[in-house]
């Protein structure tokens, strides 16, 4: 196989272009002797690349490519010579990735075993059109792309030569077509799609009535460069199954079918294909190791046309779902060729599952299991996120990835297999990696951020890293229930159904994935309570509407009932209840009414000798706040690990505040101030504190200010905004919790 620098050799010796195809025609056949032996060796595992979708797709050799210009009424003329610009867009054999063409990404990506040639002059057009012309998409079908291949073959363009099997009849296996637009507006000047001719088939008047069932790839003249590759991967037959994007823009960066309309004009970036398209494509062999049985291996890079082969780990039982590991790096030696743009460097790991047909199949998407997403997505860094993230860095030492492979179906069950990220070698053209059941490096246990979102049926849980990035370490589905109630507690996540009565206990680990613990069907905790709170290590249960309440504990074993308090025992209306380091909060938000309590814990011994357990628990008041002694309208208060902070959404005013043992508050002075406004949820995790919008996505990290040096002694005690995130977040979580603090 030739390499971008052969092609570049070969140039300066002044080979022409028809004597550089006849090379890398005879490298591609040596190629496939190559891949026939390799194929031998690799079928000692048992498996064979064609048991995962190998050479499906078979785009070998050259393909015909004719590029045609049209023009509609009504909008801007292409400017400048558009013919000579998109010739040497489409077919400029050694165009670099700073000015690429679309036949060097492909030779590039394919290990010279694809490219596009010239049909006939490459280029034909513009050719003008009304603007009525510009049609609608009727079930993938476009008449303007009709049009567009009769406007060809009135010029003069025949297509009869590309019927290579002489049947009459002129598909996308003999040809292939890139129509280039002028239509402005609405992002069609930005737009890429591939459709069918309407009709799908039809003969046009060239004296031998040659039909054309064609599909084309519709660029505006300012698509991006990927969008460009995206939409003619599509017509090598790449089905729309595998736009990997889904409904949340996964895998973004690292592969050419993610999704690539960017908000700049003629966007010129370039990055490689994902290693599962390249191995139906035929463009790689894979090579293939049980993911059970231990091993190193190296990778090169994805851009290198040696050593270049990714690896798949399979599961020996069921050959549906694997994954595949790259390595993907814009510091290659030599250059980064065309994988300069890629989104970060280091280890990809991609997880896959597919049908019998070796398609990908559509699983939920985790923003909603509403939306479904093509299985096949990065494993980002830090955690494995599905779909996001990074690549896994190389560092100076092996490193291994703490969080086990997990199966798409049964998340909370993992393979127990792990990754180790190596050092590179060759100057960083490749890296070592392994995998098997290595026991993970100790990881510190710190507070985490758990998201629900009630009309997604989706949970996400994330941190804040000591410089203030926020790190989303997984993503779960807790259930099909729209759960009213999220509860952090010490034993774990607790989901109440106040509808059905329906609850579940839920776990996070010191990696940040969260597994069920236990399930509780409806019925099995009383209807309607509106307030369940965790405090001091007990559950408080109270409904607004009647005044009842209950105390007790949960776990995995179920629930233990301490106190019951029948209807009006509490007072009525209460629409905050906070769990703070000297009491139970309870708050109007209607008329600034307010009290605090705290719990009356008996022991009693079974036997004289024996240890004491807990025997009753209740709630014993410590004082209590006539109506206006607090602010009307307060919208959110939190605990803190420093105070307790109120505020209110409607116009951003934000105060701390101390609360004692007895039940008294204080307002701590100079700490009364406007934030932004429009903060739905608040919640503490250790020192930092998150205030969220679930309309918009918008949040900020803020801190209680201690005593330093840099800080003005009037401000101590107060609350500081950290860091802005403007619509960082997706909108939609209704709840947020922080989990149990460790050194509480």
């Amino acid at each position: 196989m030739t390499t971008k620098r052969d092609s570049q050799r070969y140039s300066r010796q002044g080979l022409s272009a028809k004597a550089l195809r006849l090379i890398i025609g005879n490298l591609f056949r040596a190629g496939s002797l190559m891949f026939v032996l390799m194929a031998a060796v690799i079928s000692v595992s048992g498996q064979v690349p064609e048991d995962f979708g190998y050479n499906r797709l078979q785009a070998l050799g050259p393909r015909p490519l004719l590029v045609i210009l049209t023009q509609f009424d009504g909008y801007p003329a292409f400017e400048g010579n558009a013919t000579s610009y998109f010739r040497n867009l489409a077919f400029n054999t050694f165009a670099p990735a700073s000015n690429p063409s679309l036949t060097a990404y492909y030779l590039e990506n394919s290990n010279s075993r694809f490219y596009w040639l010239p049909a006939g002059v490459g280029v034909v057009g513009p050719y003008q059109f009304r603007a009525e012309d510009v049609g609608q998409d009727n079930n993938g079908q476009l008449t303007r792309i009709s049009l567009a291949l009769e406007a060809a073959a009135n010029d003069g363009f025949d297509f009869s030569q590309f019927d290579a099997n002489g049947d009459g009849v002129v598909t996308n296996s003999e040809l292939e077509i890139l129509i280039v637009d002028n239509l402005t507006g609405n992002g069609f000047e930005r737009s890429a799609s591939t459709r069918w001719s309407d009709p799908k088939c039809f003969a046009i008047d060239d004296g031998k009535r040659t039909l054309l069932c064609l599909k084309a790839s519709l660029v505006g003249q300012s698509a991006s460069f990927m969008s460009m590759a995206h939409e003619l991967l599509h017509s090598l037959g790449i089905s729309a199954k595998s736009d990997i994007y889904g409904s949340n823009d996964n895998s973004q960066g690292y592969t050419t079918m993610d999704a690539t309309i960017y908000s700049e004009l003629e966007d010129r970036r370039t990055y490689h294909l994902d290693p599962f398209h390249k191995v139906q494509l035929g463009w790689v062999e894979p090579k293939l190791y049980s993911m059970f049985v231990p091993h190193d291996e190296i990778l090169g890079a994805a851009n290198l046309i040696q050593d270049d082969q990714p690896v798949i780990l399979y599961n020996p039982g069921d050959l549906h779902e694997f994954f595949m590991l790259e390595y993907r790096t814009s510091a290659a030696p030599g250059g980064s060729g065309y994988d300069v743009n890629v989104l970060s460097n280091g280890l990809v790991i991609w997880q896959v599952k597919v049908d019998d047909d070796k398609e990908p199949v559509p699983v939920p998407s985790l923003i909603g299991s509403a939306s479904m997403d093509p299985a096949v997505f990065i494993l980002g860094a830090p955690s494995l996120l599905r779909g996001h993230g990074t690549a896994f860095p190389a560092g100076n030492t092996d490193q291994i990835i703490p969080y086990p492979l997990r199966w798409l179906e049964n998340p909370t069950g993992n393979s127990g297999v792990k990754i180790k990220v190596g050092r590179t070698r060759d100057n960083g053209a490749k890296l070592e990696v392994g995998w098997g059941d290595f026991p993970p490096p100790p990881l510190p246990v710190t507070v985490k951020i758990v998201y629900y979102s009630d009309s997604r049926f989706a949970g996400a849980v994330g941190q804040f890293d000591d410089s203030g990035n926020h790190q989303t370490l997984s993503t779960f589905y807790p259930g099909n229930i729209a759960w009213t109630n999220v509860v952090s507690d010490a034993a774990g996540i607790f989901y109440y159904d106040r509808r059905t009565g329906a609850a579940m206990l839920g776990g996070v680990d010191a990696t940040g994935h969260h597994t069920v613990l236990k399930t509780f069907p409806q019925g099995y905790f009383g209807t309607g309570w509106t307030h369940i709170v965790s405090h001091r290590g007990y559950l408080f249960f109270y409904n607004s509407l009647y005044g009842s309440a209950a105390i007790g504990t949960i776990s995995p074993n179920g629930f233990r009932q301490y106190k019951q308090y029948a209807a009006f025992s509490f007072g009525l209306g209460w629409t905050h209840i906070v769990s703070t380091a000297n009491g139970l909060f309870f708050y109007s938000q209607a008329n600034g009414m307010g009290a605090v309590g705290t719990w009356q814990i008996s022991y009693s011994s079974p036997c004289d000798g024996c240890l004491q357990t807990v025997g009753d628990v209740s709630f014993k008041q410590l004082s209590g706040y006539q109506p206006g002694s607090f602010s009307t309208g307060w919208t959110s208060i939190a605990g803190t690990n420093n105070g307790v902070l109120f505020y209110r959404k409607s116009d951003g005013l934000q105060v701390m505040t101390d609360l004692d043992s007895s039940g008294r508050f204080t307002t701590r002075s100079n700490s009364l101030q406007y934030l932004k406004s429009g903060y739905t949820a608040i919640v503490a995790a250790g020192d930092d504190i998150l205030l969220y919008n679930t309309a918009t996505g918008d949040a900020a990290l803020a801190a209680i200010l201690k005593a330093s040096p840099l800080v003005l002694p009037r401000s101590v005690g107060s609350l500081s905004i950290r860091k802005e995130f403007p619509a960082f977040f997706s909108p939609g979580w209704s709840q947020l919790v922080a989990t149990a603090d460790p050194s509480f």
